[in-house]
């Protein structure tokens, strides 16, 4: 035991010096040391920013040993013991960004925060004046260097939209095509305009995975899901006899009673209440939260443009076709497309000059895979 005790008090004592000898390193050589293992992550190893502290401090203490307790130090700094939780959380968070600008002063490839801040303000809409002056604090990188990484975003958005269709390849796809109008700018005319306002065509795909896609063609029939009589008014009259016109002699209140008889009936005070309440649009909310949320969702273009006619939604849809994996969904799915009226009407004027033997548009066949529904 005695033997056990030494070796425990051995272990201490060198444990107590190394604690020691990490202390002694000057700061200078600790920023140098935190530079090159932030430079590591950025531009060899193409990782992205580590904002959180405690994963950024396992970051620092993994690369290079004698960072392990340099986050500390800095964290000690702020005073801790008179703030409350709260602020202690922010300074650290703000300790990270501090890190980075640290870092970024001893090696200026080491610019992703400033990057990042870049892009923010670019977003928001700050001018390309108010940028510069921001650059040359220090805090964010040049108006140039905004408009290269947006060139190159831009050339490389087709292809992380044609890896969103190959990573959904047998997956239903919903395609969602709509205009969007920029109107909060100021309305100021000068000699040639009245105001600043931008519209806008979106193209968005949302995927449902685990739910197979939908063929254009049926196997067993040998038939496409186009009717290629387009919008048949036989089978509109015959829906309209069946469905219809047998109801139509019904007085109200007999049809009332019908209504009333095909819903349940509530057993309790809060059956009751949530059957009243018809457009409780909070409820639904909470109830479809997962259906409205953005996951799997890709935004295919976002064009300046309106869309007003045939064409309009022709050179929209165009769009998806440019895109080789999208295209190559199409060949053998179809991309159900919700829509309001004018979407419908137009979209379906394209199907038809599709169908047409002439096609003097020259459209592409692919359109008949593009299904409007409402």
């Amino acid at each position: 035991s005695q033997f056990q005790e030494l070796e425990s008090a051995y272990h201490d004592v060198c444990a107590e010096l190394d604690e020691t000898r990490l202390e002694l390193i000057p700061l200078s050589k600790k920023i140098k040391l935190m530079a090159g293992v932030l430079y590591a992550k950025q531009r060899k190893e193409n990782q992205g920013l580590i904002l959180n502290p405690d994963e950024f401090q396992v970051m620092l203490g993994n690369a290079e040993p004698s960072l392990s307790n340099f986050f500390d130090q800095l964290y000690v700094g702020t005073n801790p013991h008179n703030k409350n939780h709260m602020t202690n959380t922010r300074n650290r968070q703000r300790l990270v960004l501090l890190c980075y600008f640290l870092a970024g002063l001893n090696n200026k490839f080491i610019n992703g925060v400033k990057a990042e801040i870049g892009y923010l303000l670019d977003s928001a809409g700050v001018s390309s004046t108010a940028l510069e002056t921001i650059a040359g604090a220090g805090i964010s990188i040049r108006r140039e260097t905004v408009a290269r990484y947006k060139k190159k975003q831009e050339a490389n958005h087709i292809d992380t939209a044609g890896m969103f269709g190959s990573e959904h390849m047998n997956d239903l796809m919903v395609l969602n095509v709509d205009d969007y109008h920029n109107i909060h700018s100021k309305r100021r005319a000068d000699n040639t305009t009245i105001s600043e306002v931008h519209h806008f065509r979106t193209i968005l795909l949302k995927a449902a995975p685990g739910i197979p896609a939908l063929p254009f063609m049926n196997l067993h029939t040998g038939k496409n899901i186009i009717n290629p009589n387009g919008i048949d008014s036989d089978i509109i009259i015959e829906k309209v006899q069946h469905s219809i016109f047998p109801h139509l002699w019904l007085t109200y209140n007999e049809r009332k009673l019908a209504f009333a008889r095909e819903l349940p009936e509530a057993s309790n005070h809060d059956e009751r209440m949530e059957m009243l309440l018809i457009h409780s649009y909070d409820n639904r909310l909470i109830q479809r939260r997962a259906d409205r949320s953005m996951n799997n969702t890709k935004l295919v273009n976002l064009v300046e443009g309106s869309l007003r006619s045939t064409e309009d939604y022709i050179k929209a849809l165009k769009n998806v076709l440019d895109v080789p994996e999208l295209k190559s969904y199409l060949e053998q799915y179809i991309l159900a497309a919700p829509m309001d009226y004018p979407g419908q009407f137009y979209v379906r004027c394209a199907i038809s000059s599709c169908l047409n033997s002439e096609n003097r548009f020259e459209l592409s066949p692919l359109l008949l895979h593009i299904v409007p529904m409402i």
